[in-house]
């Protein structure tokens, strides 16, 4: 058997042609090769590495090394070499070498200095690996395409796949699992990368499935963890056409979103600012502050607020457990003149139908306070002031002696009054006897007003 200078093989004389000369050369190799004590040799003999030639009658005078490939019982087919170089085993074509054996056992592929137990190096896609497997049970190995086993015993040791810019390197990103319980086959995915604070894990998924970010002992489902002052999640839509929101479900009907609008104003709520931040929730929503979990405000599905309640009856009730329930409006800045401190306005659609107003009356700690009022086709107009001395003024100007309205009604009684009013200190009551046309005053005892 040889390979000739055109590298082809042949078994016994390479001159024969014919099929008889073939056969007679399998038959003559056989018998030449009958009562050797190994099956080939392999010599670069002559000199020439395209005849390299298997015979078992070449004379080695100095040989580098031998190779022998034969089939055993207990190991099957085996290749094995006794020579001092460096490679151990090439399989080439096209003239280059494709695997490599080094006589460490590294294997290399694409390249013939293999640095590790398995080296490959390509300039485009390097390692496909196919699986043609039916396993549906996604535990069983019949299910991997690729296996990383560690067989290390302590807990929390790590194997994995690391990314590196040379050989031997430092590691810039990677994926790897942390084993917590070699006893009972639990583990952690870990994505890692390196960055200017060095290399850590980035993304954990843990043995319960929480996944983390930014932290790798996940405390929920989805643990996001950051300690600088930055956003540590973003949701970003591209297209500001339509609305974009992260959303929790309970049901298919009683769903909570936190999103933002359209550029038109839709997507979240009907008619709603355009480009607004929205916060909605199908049957109502509670908003709550400090450990104690108590509900602060509520807004229920028909939009009814509540502060201090879980029930709001009107569009906005303010409950409060204790002695009052105070509602404050509270302006900070410095102001001078009569601007006002604060206003309630009652409104119908944009028109102001009525007000009550605090207004600054020559220090910052005193203010009157203004009612109004507006009748039909006119304007919000000042019908009683309350002065920071006590002082009620009725009106704001004199009344023209043929006016309609303006006027400061008292209750009347037809005859003489003789109930007895529950007394205020320093107060009197008054009233008009429309029968007898007297003014009368009680302050003790009913008087008459002459």
């Amino acid at each position: 058997m040889a390979f000739t200078d055109a590298e082809r093989m042949v078994v016994g004389n390479p001159t024969k042609k014919t099929d008889a000369d073939k056969a007679f050369a399998n038959t003559e190799f056989n018998r030449d090769n009958a009562n050797t004590d190994h099956d080939f040799d392999i010599s670069t003999g002559n000199g020439k590495h395209k005849q390299v030639r298997i015979d078992t009658t070449a004379a080695f005078s100095a040989p580098v090394g031998e190779a022998k490939a034969y089939f055993n019982t207990g190991d099957g087919f085996v290749i094995t070499s006794t020579g001092s170089t460096n490679v151990f085993v090439v399989m080439s074509s096209a003239g280059a070498a494709r695997v490599v054996v080094d006589t460490s056992g590294n294997v290399g592929i694409g390249t013939a200095s293999p640095a590790s137990l398995l080296d490959v190096l390509g300039s485009n896609i390097v390692t496909t690996i196919r699986s043609a497997s039916d396993q549906t049970n996604q535990g069983w190995a019949g299910a991997f395409s690729v296996e990383l086993s560690n067989t290390g015993t302590t807990d929390n040791n790590w194997n994995g796949i690391v990314f590196t810019d040379t050989l031997g390197g430092g590691a810039l990103a990677g994926i790897q699992i942390k084993n917590i319980s070699h006893a009972n086959n639990y583990g952690e995915i870990h994505l890692a990368t390196r960055g200017a604070g060095g290399y850590a894990s980035r993304l954990v998924i843990d043995s319960s499935g929480n996944v983390g970010i930014g932290t790798a002992s996940p405390a929920s489902l989805l643990d996001v963890s950051h300690t600088g002052n930055a956003t540590a999640a973003r949701i970003t839509n591209q297209s500001t056409a339509t609305a974009i929101w992260m959303g929790t479900f309970h049901t298919t009907t009683q769903r909570t979103y936190l999103g933002h609008q359209n550029s038109t104003g839709g997507g979240l709520v009907t008619s709603g600012i355009a480009n607004a931040g929205v916060f909605r929730a199908d049957a109502g929503m509670h908003l709550s502050a400090g450990s104690a979990a108590t509900t602060g405000v509520t807004i229920d599905s028909t939009g009814k607020v509540g502060i201090g309640t879980v029930s709001p009856t009107d569009l906005l009730t303010v409950s409060e457990a204790a002695a009052s329930a105070d509602v404050t409006i509270e302006r900070t800045s410095t102001y001078t003149g009569t601007n006002t401190l604060g206003s309630l306005f009652f409104s119908y659609a944009t028109d102001v139908v009525a007000s009550i107003q605090a207004v600054r009356n020559g220090a910052d700690d005193a203010a009157d306070l203004y009612f109004g009022t507006q009748s039909a086709s006119g304007g919000n107009t000042t019908r009683m002031r309350i002065r920071t001395d006590g002082d009620i003024d009725l009106g704001v100007a004199a009344l023209a002696t043929t006016a309609v309205a303006g006027f400061a009604n008292i209750p009347s009684c037809a005859g003489t009054p003789t109930g007895v009013p529950t007394p205020t200190t320093g107060l009197v009551s008054m009233v008009y006897d429309s029968t007898n046309n007297k003014l009368y005053i009680h302050d003790g005892a009913w008087t008459a007003i002459s």
